[in-house]
């Protein structure tokens, strides 16, 4: 019997959705062959003026919607057969069969279906993705509808697959089956930033898939553009235009790396390898074109090849590197699956200069060897071997001097260093170096550091020759403790003819809407480095300070006129950050001399401040007329003050008139009034050292001096130490008379003296001496 119906539904009016007009026909037969009955029907469906409340939804379906549905089933078989589905819209269609078993059970499904989509941008609000072009997609399933459904592809025809999404911009066309594949895409990324933050550039790239899934090979060649990642290395690195390649490829269940390329001015790499499930391995090598880009004082390549293996549960490296400067190491060993542990050993050379971008201001040069395991943990505990530095040379523009043949031999062991060394100074003498420094914070060391005949020298202010033990206790990163002794012999402390000051940081200074050309200058000056760090780092407990400086004579202060020796020690206690000086340097003999007159001084004393700038008090007084004049210079050796007084009191001009003259201003004559202002220009620091000063250092003397008597007679008088304690001074008369006068100093009280003249006149005594 055959059968026929009909349904149609006007201005539908729904929450969900509105509808102009929906119909159902449909028509079939019910026959019962061999007394079974069997069902066949037709059912054709149609939609228009369809409007879904979801604006998406309404884009993908649109406005009108139509279709076909062929079905039967047989009384008996539990089954139902659908063998033609269709559907058709603006754009797309889909056409299909399926049949479903179990109907009184679990509804098994299975079935195939072809869909077409002439312009996927309609289903872009669907996906929340930017969509474009053409695809016909073929599927194959089977499953329960009450549980899982397999679902097989098997064709998937991309005619032009286009997809935007933010600075994405995807473009596809080919296709995908289960037994071989042919897709091209093209992909741009034109903003990484959308990646990460901190990054930066444009990647491009085309890939290509083909062969079936098992043995599919994959290729990408694609090029970066001005990428940056927020690290400064890697960003010097990736600089400028990048050229990339990559083949991969599935080969007997493992993904082989047939060759990965990357290309641009600064680094070429190649690598290949090979992955499975057991073992992986990588063959790679490198080549940075200059190293000089992050070590300026290293330009040329650096090569690295090698290969790293998956080896039971870690995996084999074997690594060799080469670069200017001697670099030549080699790496093998193998490292932990886990990347916890490692058994490693490296060797080789390199020079000691590549490490001067990390020490602020400071060079170091040389040859340095290293022979260094990694056995155990990744942690400086598992560090043994052996790191050696050759003849260097290390300097510190602040020190005016460096250390040169410097031979330096660190042993690793147990998280510490176990450090020798020794070197001279370009001035003169020796330092060395000996004991422990830990490898990790906070650093704990116990070094002992020995100067023998060390010439120390400020050109401006002193020079002097230093020996001595000094020994650092206690962690580096604060509250350590240096102790020790020093002696200083020869020492000259020079009142400079000028003041010492001059540019310096103007403190709490801060630049504003600073230009980029001066901000360039002062990162080349390594100015915003100091200011980055002193922000960063936090305030480390200074160091205690023991240290004693002792100079029981020849400590000579020289300049604008002034001629003094004296002895003493000093005591510095206190810490780095507030130092604390206890004793001095007292008086044994010096003069004064200003216009060819002589002033023997009465008072010297040479103190530290705080700052270790020497503070200076000195005295030289005469009588005349009654009047006892003082002059005084007083303050840091780097711009002391002169003073005058007198008893009674007097002017500060009529004092230094008697000083010079032995009379008073009114009785000057023009030519002595000269003379005043020239002592006053000595004094005041404008006068230079004078003759004398440049022949007694021409002549390599401790002492020269001219001297007048009140009959007009000269002498002029030499002196040198011919050791720690002994002294000898020459003088020679202008009536021809010479006499030598030899000081030898017993103890720090008992000294003995000795003259002998050429008019056969001899002396000799004892004294005793105690400063009270």
């Amino acid at each position: 019997e055959g059968w026929r119906g009909a349904i149609t539904l006007t201005g539908l009016d729904r929450d969900d959705f509105d509808a102009d007009r929906l119909a159902l026909t449909g028509s079939g037969r019910i026959a019962r062959p061999a007394g079974l009955a069997t069902f066949t029907a037709a059912l054709d469906f149609a939609a228009n003026g369809l409007r879904p409340v979801d604006p998406a939804l309404a884009q993908a379906l649109g406005s009108d919607v139509s279709g076909r549905v062929l079905l039967s089933a047989q009384q008996g078989t539990d089954a139902l057969r659908l063998p033609r589905l269709t559907l058709q819209g603006d754009g797309y269609s889909l056409t299909g069969s399926a049949s479903v078993a179990g109907l009184s059970d679990a509804f098994r499904l299975s079935g195939r279906a072809t869909a077409q989509v002439a312009d996927l941008s309609r289903l872009a609000a669907l996906t929340g993705q930017d969509l474009g072009g053409a695809a016909e997609v073929r599927l194959t399933g089977n499953g329960s509808l009450g549980g899982d459904f397999d679902l097989q592809t098997s064709l998937t025809t991309l005619r032009a697959l286009n997809v935007t999404a933010g600075s994405l911009t995807a473009q596809a066309s080919g296709t995908l089956t289960s037994t071989g594949n042919d897709l091209n895409a093209r992909i741009d990324l034109a903003d990484l930033s959308r990646l990460d933050p901190a990054w930066r550039g444009a990647i491009g790239a085309d890939v290509t898939l083909t062969g079936p899934a098992d043995s599919a090979r994959i290729t990408l060649d694609g090029q970066t553009r001005s990428v940056a990642v927020g690290q400064p290395e890697a960003d010097k690195l990736l600089a400028g235009t990048s050229d990339l390649s990559l083949v991969l490829r599935l080969a007997d269940g493992a993904l082989q790396l047939d060759s990965a390329r990357l290309r641009n001015p600064q680094l070429t790499l190649d690598a290949t390898g090979s992955a499975s499930a057991t073992k992986r391995d990588l063959t790679l090598q490198a080549r940075l074109a200059n190293l000089g880009l992050f070590v300026p004082d290293f330009p040329g390549p650096v090569t690295v090849a090698g290969t790293a293996s998956e080896a039971g549960q870690g995996y084999d490296l074997a690594l060799d590197a080469q670069g200017p400067g001697g670099i030549d190491a080699k790496v093998d060993g193998t490292l932990a699956a886990t990347f916890d542990r490692a058994d490693l050993s490296v060797k080789g050379r390199a020079l000691a200069a590549l490490a001067n971008p990390f020490l602020s201001g400071r060079l170091i040069s040389g040859p340095l060897s290293f022979e260094v395991a990694l056995k155990g943990p990744l942690a400086l505990s598992s560090l043994s071997g052996t790191v050696g530095l050759t003849g260097g040379r290390i300097a510190d523009p602040a020190l005016f001097m460096a250390l040169q043949d410097v031979n330096a031999t660190a042993r690793l062991s147990g998280a510490s260093a176990s450090v020798t060394a020794n070197a001279n100074l370009s001035t003169s003498g020796t330092i060395a170096v000996a004991g422990t420094v830990g490898l990790s914070a906070p650093f704990t060391a116990g070094m002992d550091i020995t100067v023998r005949n060390a010439l120390l020298r400020d050109p401006q202010l002193f020079e002097t020759t230093a020996d001595g033990i000094l020994r650092l206790r206690g962690p580096l990163t604060g509250g350590a403790s240096i102790g020790g002794q020093i002696t200083l012999s020869g020492t000259e402390v020079q009142i400079p003819s000028t003041s010492l000051g001059g540019a310096a940081d103007l403190p709490g200074l801060t630049h504003r809407n600073e230009p980029a050309a001066v901000r360039d200058t002062r990162a080349r000056a390594g100015l915003l480095a100091v200011e980055q760090a002193a922000a960063a780092a936090p305030r480390a407990t200074p160091f205690a300070l023991d240290i004693t400086v002792s100079a029981p004579n020849r400590l000579f202060i020289r300049g604008r006129g002034l001629d003094a020796e004296l002895g003493g020690s000093l005591t510095l206690r206190g810490t780095t950050a507030a130092v604390v000086p206890n004793g001095g340097f007292s008086l044994l003999r010096g003069r004064l001399d200003l216009l060819g007159r002589r002033l023997t001084l009465t008072e010297a004393q040479m103190a530290m401040e705080g700052n270790l700038i020497p503070t200076v008090a000195i005295a030289a007084s005469t009588t005349s007329d009654g009047v006892t004049s003082t002059i005084r210079i007083d303050g840091p050796a780097t711009d002391p003050v002169v003073s005058f007084t007198s008893s009674p009191d007097l002017p500060e001009e009529e004092i230094l008139s008697r000083l010079l003259f032995g009379r008073d201003l009114t009785s000057l004559s023009p030519l002595q009034a000269a003379q005043l202002a020239n002592a006053v220009a000595t004094l005041s620091g404008r006068g230079g050292q004078g003759v004398v000063g440049r022949l007694r250092q021409g002549f390599g003397l401790d002492d020269l001096d001219l001297r007048t008597d009140d009959t007009g007679g000269a002498a002029v008088t030499a002196g040198k130490y011919l050791s720690e304690n002994v002294y000898t001074e020459v003088v020679v008369g202008s009536e021809g008379k010479t006499e030598i006068n030899l000081n030898l100093d017993v103890s720090d009280s008992i000294t003995v003296r000795g003259r002998a003249g050429n008019d056969g006149s001899t002396g000799l005594g004892v004294f005793f001496e105690k400063d009270y």
